[in-house]
């Protein structure tokens, strides 16, 4: 298992930037996303926005 070495998330109400660094390639690690999830007054998951892929 890789360890973390060093973590930074930079955040405002818009926007959110998180970044790493680890001590060696994870092997098939493509990656990840982070998606704003809105809540109801009860804390459930009141919907999910979902932008267009870019991906072809």
């Amino acid at each position: 298992m890789r360890t973390i070495v060093a973590a930074h998330a930079y955040v405002n109400s818009e926007v959110a930037y998180v970044a790493w660094d680890i001590d060696a390639k994870i092997d098939g690690y493509l990656g990840l996303e982070v998606v704003r999830v809105y809540l109801d007054e009860q804390g459930n998951v009141a919907k999910k926005y979902s932008a267009p892929s870019r991906r072809s």
